[in-house]
């Protein structure tokens, strides 16, 4: 208790605080999850010496998705992180059916962005594929002028953006 008594202190002066306004304070309302959240100077000390953070952060990560969710959902969720950061479509995207243009006619790429929702404008859709932002099957699109038929396809807008897109 006197260690939170100088921390209280020091806040109140700093902050020119008026205790009197304070009706109370709650000390101690965190508690470690699991075993990585009872040892985190460890897991410091571990990356410090050498050990990837990344690997200490999908550590945690399991950990907390276990003990609010479950073990399956942990590792469905890690399954998931490895398959996108490999540039994979993860497995419940949205699923849009679109028409084709008048008579059939093929759809420009950026107006299909635009149709489904993955840019504000076909404008900002032809400045996202400048930038190499978009897929199309896992396949980076270059060409502004990419007009595509009848078909499903899966469309990517940077990272986290998908659609798969049924034109008919």
């Amino acid at each position: 208790l006197s260690l939170a008594s100088q921390v209280l202190e020091a806040l109140r002066d700093r902050n020119g605080l008026d205790t009197s306004k304070v009706d109370d304070v709650i000390l101690g309302c965190v508690s470690p999850v699991g075993e990585q959240g009872a040892d985190i100077a460890a897991l410091q000390a571990e990356v410090a010496a050498g050990r990837n953070p990344k690997d200490a952060k999908v550590a945690l990560a399991k950990e907390i998705t276990t003990r609010f969710h479950s073990a399956a959902a942990a590792d469905a969720a890690e399954q998931d992180f490895i398959n996108r950061s490999k540039g994979g479509v993860p497995d419940d995207i949205a699923e849009i059916t679109l028409p084709l243009g008048e008579g059939g006619a093929a759809v420009g790429i950026g107006a299909l962005l635009k149709m489904a929702n993955l840019a504000a404008s076909s404008g900002e859709g032809n400045r996202l594929i400048d930038g190499g932002g978009v897929r199309i099957d896992s396949n980076v699109v270059s060409d502004k002028g990419l007009k595509l038929g009848a078909g499903v396809y899966v469309l990517q807008v940077g990272k986290r953006k998908f659609a798969k897109v049924t034109l008919r």
